[in-house]
């Protein structure tokens, strides 16, 4: 399982993974620092590193959503 990192910020950051060899295997997730799980992650899965990697950079900004801020 590959990683891929997009940092947002010092607190919140965006980890893009490559889970399977199939089509449609990036998912992100969204990691704070000093917390070990991610405080949210993709419900899909994408085709690209980049298409997975600019959807979660728009959960992380709150683009287009009402949203709740990070606990």
């Amino acid at each position: 399982m590959a990683m891929m990192h997009a940092n947002l910020n010092a607190d919140f950051w965006v980890e893009v993974r490559h889970r399977r060899p199939q089509s449609k295997r990036y998912t992100w997730e969204i990691h704070r620092k000093g917390v070990c799980l991610s405080v949210e992650e993709s419900r899909g899965q994408f085709g690209s590193w980049e298409e997975a990697s600019q959807v979660g950079n728009k959960v992380h900004f709150g683009v287009g959503t009402q949203r709740r801020p990070f606990q």
